[in-house]
């Protein structure tokens, strides 16, 4: 039974993870999806008010790294693969994640991210995806240990 549910909890950090590393990836290449004005997709998904996007590499590693998050959620929740070094990369996730949602509310965040319509989607959206995405490795982590 607890296999199930770690596959089912690993395919729900894995969507959305896929989902935003894809994007970070289209972005990395030149490709402005899902909102084609840069400086409004700058807005959206950095909270720059300058309007610019982060360099190609700096996008391209994001989205390595997201992409990469996500196969781990899969790993994770298998947990006969991997041993003692895997279950450290899902903790270390974890922390990553819950730190940016929980960071993601402070004023300090928002003062350096004050664009429309960042703000808005960072309290709505974005850190509470952070948020549950680490809650969801650290359960996943727990699974494994127990």
């Amino acid at each position: 039974m607890s296999s199930i549910l770690s596959s089912i909890l690993g395919v729900v950090i894995f969507l959305p993870l896929l989902t935003v590393g894809m994007a970070q990836l289209l972005w990395s290449v030149g490709i402005r999806w899902p909102i084609a004005d840069r400086a409004l997709l700058a807005r959206t998904v950095i909270g720059t008010a300058s309007g610019k996007m982060p360099n190609k590499l700096v996008t391209f590693g994001f989205a390595l790294f997201l992409l990469g998050a996500s196969v781990c959620a899969f790993a994770v929740a298998d947990h006969s693969s991997g041993g003692w070094w895997l279950t450290l990369i899902g903790a270390i996730l974890a922390a990553l994640f819950v730190v940016r949602g929980v960071v993601g509310f402070t004023a300090a965040w928002q003062d350096r991210h004050p664009a429309d319509p960042y703000d808005r989607y960072n309290r709505t959206l974005y850190s509470p995806l952070s948020l549950a995405i680490g809650v969801g490795f650290l359960v996943l982590v727990i699974m494994r240990l127990l």
